[in-house]
């Protein structure tokens, strides 16, 4: 055999051999990827839930409750604080709380409503943050890095619900800012995230009063304030929470992938129906506030730092300006700026300063409305 042929049929099989290892690669490739387990690892006959948050996760807590009557595969407990949030350690230390609360609660579940108290400047030992800002950022994820890792450690299975949807325009945008935040701070952990927003909005992304209750039945479900539910608001948010929480507790322990949860649009319906604020029974604490839902995957939000906006006041010549705010900022922390700079501008000795200055009140004028004095002449 000629050299050439010899170099012929080596090539023959090099590439037959290469042909096969091409046609192996590109099957292995083709593969199925290996099932995720489901979310809730172990399955048990009874799961302890603890709903863990503000009013907010108060009122939830309360439809929680509700709806799940007669269910014994779970049991529902919780820890709320009103006014409470992540960014107020100095108030109220979540952290803190959540520590001791995971040595000496065997908590399988946990639901988190917590944050619609945030739009507010970061106060922490290192200092005071301002809210949207990096130093505010990073001490907010910070702390629910924290929070949520405390709880997973403990072997629960965490699922943080977003904000709903409010009245106020700029309390809105904070809410979805501080939402998104939540969501990506989750995420990045594995945790569950429940959006809110779809149920409680209509196709504008708008804020509504009314939607279908969990009849179908077109009801007002937001109370007068724009902020918290009606008793079948939370009964609504509660029901999509434990739609949820109730599929993975049936996917318990199985190899299976997790599936997305899919939520109705309110509709703008009014049927006049204003009913009244919850007020919770004797084991439902507290009032009720807004929560729950289940968006169908929206676009993230970018998160950004809120717009500067300037304080619109008068003040007297030569006194201090007031100082710009985002507008997520409380109003009440206009209300102290104003009260400082007509306080710097009253003279210590007249009745004016004496008021502002020192918290002395002039002395009442017979019969006028500050006049207290019995009988009445």
């Amino acid at each position: 055999m000629s050299i050439r042929s010899i170099a012929l049929l080596a090539l023959s099989a090099l590439f037959a051999s290469l042909a096969a290892t091409s046609s192996w690669a590109q099957k292995a490739d083709t593969l199925k990827p290996q099932e995720a387990y489901s979310y809730i690892k172990t399955k048990k006959p009874k799961y302890e839930i603890f709903v863990l948050g503000d009013s907010i996760a108060a009122g939830m807590w309360a439809g929680l409750r509700r709806i799940s009557q007669g269910n014994r595969e779970l049991n529902f407990k919780g820890r709320y604080k009103e006014e409470s949030g992540f960014a107020r350690p100095d108030r109220y230390d979540w952290n803190s709380a959540i520590e001791k609360l995971v040595t000496s609660q065997n908590i399988d579940i946990a639901i988190v409503m917590l944050g619609a108290n945030d739009r507010q400047n970061f106060r922490a030992e290192s200092g005071t943050f301002q809210f949207g800002s990096e130093e505010w950022l990073t001490s907010y994820r910070q702390t629910l890095d924290k929070f949520f890792g405390q709880l997973k450690d403990a072997g629960t299975a965490v699922y943080v619900a977003g904000l709903p949807p409010m009245a106020q325009p700029a309390y809105d945008r904070a809410a979805k800012f501080i939402s998104n935040i939540q969501r990506e701070q989750a995420e990045k952990l594995g945790i569950r995230y429940i959006p809110v927003r779809k149920a409680f909005t209509n196709e504008k992304d708008e804020f509504v009063w009314q939607g279908p209750d969990i009849t179908g039945a077109v009801r007002r479900l937001r109370a007068k304030d724009g902020i918290h539910f009606y008793k079948r608001g939370n009964n609504k948010l509660a029901s999509i929470i434990l739609d949820v929480v109730r599929k993975d507790v049936e996917d318990a322990g199985k190899n299976v992938a997790p599936e997305r949860v899919e939520t109705v649009v309110a509709v703008t319906v009014d049927d006049g129906s204003a009913g009244e604020v919850e007020t919770p029974g004797p084991d439902e604490s507290a009032p009720v506030f807004p929560t729950f839902g289940q968006e169908s995957e929206l676009e993230p939000l970018a998160i950004t730092a809120p717009e500067q906006t300037t304080l619109a006041g008068r003040s007297a010549p030569g006194s201090p300006s007031l100082p710009s705010r985002t507008s997520y900022q409380p109003v009440i922390e206009d209300v102290g700026q104003a009260f400082e700079a007509v306080r710097q501008n009253t003279a210590p000795n007249t009745p004016a300063g004496a008021a502002f200055r020192q918290g002395i009140l002039p002395d009442p004028v017979k019969n006028r409305a500050d006049d207290h004095s019995w009988p009445r002449s």
